[in-house]
């Protein structure tokens, strides 16, 4: 069994009290966050086959809000059905974090849309929302803080290629050699299918 392991770092901005990430990076009263992620998937044939479900462990950096937000474990998912009606496929990141006695729920998702001019912030730009899911009593001085923020986090084409540097097959194994060539063969691919594939134009229906 081989695995495979990177990390990614993304700036941007987020607003507290926001609950959608574009509204929220437009905000005035936004404040600068650096997310840094490292994927581990450690069987990367079973990956391959599906689902496409990796271990994330995430450090939020949001020096206005008390610095660092840690996780202990949480899931990358590469290309999932998207929820948005724009979007084919989605990049989830998902997380607990936790700073002090705080805990905050993050869901991360990169949409990947079929407009083939938009590949690049399609895939690079991560919709990120928090929610702080802190168990709190009438005498927590903290109940009434602000229980959600979202914003835009992004990584440019510096941190991309260094993103590129940091994969790596494991363990130390002649096999490893083909990992990162596989990883990055069937992300191409599903970049051409969400991109490529003609659009349905079936009108969707409304449930009431």
């Amino acid at each position: 069994m081989t695995g495979l392991r990177f990390r990614e770092t993304m700036t941007g901005r987020i607003a507290m009290r926001a609950t959608d990430p574009a509204a929220g990076y437009r905000q005035t009263a936004a404040v600068a966050a650096t997310l840094r992620v490292e994927v581990d998937i450690p069987d990367v044939a079973a990956f391959l086959a599906g689902p496409r479900i990796g271990r994330l462990r995430a450090e939020l950096i949001v020096p206005v809000l008390g610095g660092r937000y840690l996780s202990t474990d949480g899931e990358f998912h590469l290309f999932d059905r998207g929820r948005a009606a724009d979007s084919v496929q989605e990049i989830r990141y998902t997380a607990d974090l936790f700073n002090n006695d705080r805990q905050y729920r993050m869901d991360g998702r990169k949409l990947v849309g079929r407009r083939p001019w938009r590949v690049w912030p399609d895939t690079t730009r991560l919709h990120l929302t928090l929610t702080d899911v802190t168990p709190h009593t009438p005498s927590d001085p903290d109940s009434f803080r602000p229980r959600t923020a979202a914003g835009v986090v992004s990584i440019g084409p510096g941190d991309f290629i260094r993103q590129l540097g940091t994969m790596r097959g494991y363990p130390a194994d002649p096999r490893t050699r083909w990992v990162v060539p596989r990883y990055l063969l069937l992300f191409a691919r599903c970049l051409a299918t969400g991109y490529l594939r003609p659009r349905d134009r079936t009108p969707r229906k409304e449930h009431r």
